[in-house]
């Protein structure tokens, strides 16, 4: 009787993220029986494959591989044995190896804190949220998690702000004829903005994990640094 035919290639298999589910069919036949797929069982036999991925009985390599290091990149080489239900039995090893990414979570460049002052009433020059992300493929979105940027400004998924900052106004200070209560502040003039100090937190998530940082943005008024006056 012959041994198991190996139809798998010898030799690397995947490249696949830290956390990512992973599945591959290994195939190997009996020459007796080659169209039974129950007729060759599986196990590996030397070297290891990586935590959190387990070899079946029937041949499949499955499982989410998890705890690499946080920093490098695993490859693991093991050998598999393709046995024939047969006494004696008659078997074929065979080499793999797949490389398992290790997820870094992304992180932000930007020092948190500061990171512009403006003038009111005016388009700002746009500011670029600056992030890390090691791992290649990863879609990464910066979004606002908490906090509020000055009124007229956006943030892009891409950690882009821009905008025209609109001048904050007391909101019992409208201007306009007639306003109420009519007697609270003489002719109706627009009263000056207020300078206000902008605190909001930014959150990068590339779909697995996410970092946060807190910055902040301060406005000047315009109007209460003028000569003139609203008296």
């Amino acid at each position: 009787m012959a041994q198991p035919r190996w139809q798998t290639d010898a030799g690397h298999l995947a490249t696949i993220p830290e956390g990512q589910f992973y599945q591959v069919q290994l195939v190997a036949t009996d020459p007796a029986h080659p169209l039974d797929p129950a007729a060759v069982t599986y196990q590996v036999i030397a070297g290891a494959l990586p935590r959190g991925i387990q070899c079946t009985s029937t041949g499949v390599l499955q499982g989410v591989p998890y705890a690499i290091n946080g920093i490098n990149n695993i490859t693991s080489k093991f050998v598999v044995r393709a046995s024939t239900p047969t006494t004696p039995k008659r078997f074929a090893d065979r080499t793999f190896d797949f490389t398992v990414i290790a997820q870094v979570p992304p992180s932000f460049v930007t020092p948190a804190g500061n990171v512009g002052s403006f003038y009111d009433g005016a388009p700002i020059t746009p500011i670029q949220i600056e992030i890390s992300d090691p791992n290649p493929g990863d879609n990464v979105i910066i979004s606002l998690a908490a906090g509020s940027l000055p009124p007229g400004l956006t943030i892009s998924t891409s950690g882009l702000i821009s905008g025209y900052i609109i001048p904050l106004v007391p909101v019992d200070q409208t201007p306009g004829f007639s306003s109420t209560p009519f007697d609270q502040y003489a002719f109706d003039f627009l009263p000056n903005s207020l300078s206000q100090n902008y605190q909001f937190t930014l959150e990068v998530n590339d779909g697995r994990e996410t970092s946060l940082r807190t910055f902040e943005i301060y406005v000047y008024s315009r109007s209460s640094l003028t000569a003139d006056t609203t008296e």
